[in-house]
């Protein structure tokens, strides 16, 4: 490539610096004209590049090529494709450390809270229910890919350095969350004794609170209850149905969220709806299923043959479609 036009903006920045007495804008024409040239030689590769993805342990490479390990130097082609090997990754040590290392070089969303859930455009997107709406309903038929998403949303979390503490409870014969029930900061699989214990820890942080004053809540490390098959595991624990009331009402106080996934949102009691106002449709849905769940549009989610597609609800806001 003919790196001429590198020329004028060194003569300039001679020119000011001879006119002038300060050879400070020598210096900062001749550093940024090879800058910007790097910059340029890089992105020449990386558009060159083509082959299998795969990583070594420290760098990703497309082929041949090593990618930077700062993900924004990274056209959006590129992120595309690292998004598709992790979407391709099974349940295994390597899939968290790979989402580990991503949320700490600030590929994925690393906002505390926010959870990865797909892609816009190839830029990620998230949601966060330690700042927004405290809980969240994953709604899809069977085959949707809403327990993959739900998996997704909780290894986000996981990898993410404040160290959360997670309860999860899986009923899709322990397929979801299987991989991680003996791992550090981790409540499971399902037992009474574990929403019991929850539920003690509730009441025992609100009496802090009555104590010490609100701001106690926020300051208490969050604690996510995660869901795959929730009408399940209702129909099945009918004890259950009030250990959620009290979670879904009063958590968000204390840091406490509850993220379900279940096929649809009637199978959810009408009280406990209320505060399951963050939603994400997932698969087809009837339109009026759509309409229940918020979004007044209506449209149904369409698949392509490279990836799946959900809309994020939040009611009163518009729906965000997004792949995953």
């Amino acid at each position: 490539m003919n790196y001429a036009w590198l020329i004028p903006s060194m003569l300039m920045g001679s020119v000011l610096a001879a006119s002038s007495g300060n050879w400070f804008f020598l210096f900062a024409s001749v550093f940024g004209s090879l800058l910007a040239a790097l910059l340029n030689v890089q992105f020449q590769a990386y558009s060159r590049a083509f082959g299998d993805l795969s990583f070594s342990g420290k760098h990703f490479y497309l082929g041949d090529q090593k990618l930077s390990r700062l993900a924004f130097f990274w056209p959006p082609e590129i992120k595309q494709k690292v998004l598709a090997f992790l979407l391709a990754l099974e349940n295994s040590p390597k899939r968290l450390e790979l989402i580990s290392k991503l949320v700490e070089s600030n590929f994925l969303l690393s906002e505390k809270g926010l959870g990865y859930i797909g892609f816009v455009a190839a830029e990620p997107v998230g949601i966060n229910l330690l700042s927004g709406y405290p809980h969240l309903a994953i709604i899809g038929p069977t085959g949707s890919g809403k327990s993959f998403l739900l998996d997704r949303y909780f290894k986000s979390l996981y990898a993410q350095p404040q160290q959360f503490q997670f309860v999860l409870i899986d009923f899709k014969m322990a397929a979801t969350f299987a991989f991680y029930s003996d791992q550090p900061r981790i409540s499971g699989p399902f037992s009474e004794n574990n929403l019991a214990a929850l539920q003690q820890e509730l009441e025992r942080l609100e009496r802090l609170m009555h104590q010490r004053g609100l701001e106690l809540g926020f300051q208490h490390t969050p604690v996510f209850v995660l869901v795959d098959e929730f009408a399940h595991l209702l129909s099945k624990y009918p004890k259950a149905a009030g250990y959620f009331e009290n979670f879904l009402a009063r958590g968000r106080s204390v840091n406490i969220h509850v993220v379900v996934a279940t096929q649809n949102l009637s199978s959810i009691p009408r009280s406990m709806q209320a505060h399951l106002r963050s939603r994400i449709a997932v698969g087809h849905l009837e339109k009026v299923e759509l309409l229940a769940l918020g979004d007044q549009a209506a449209t149904p989610v369409v698949n392509t043959k490279d990836s799946r597609s959900a809309r994020l609800i939040g009611l009163g806001q518009a729906a965000q479609h997004f792949d995953f």
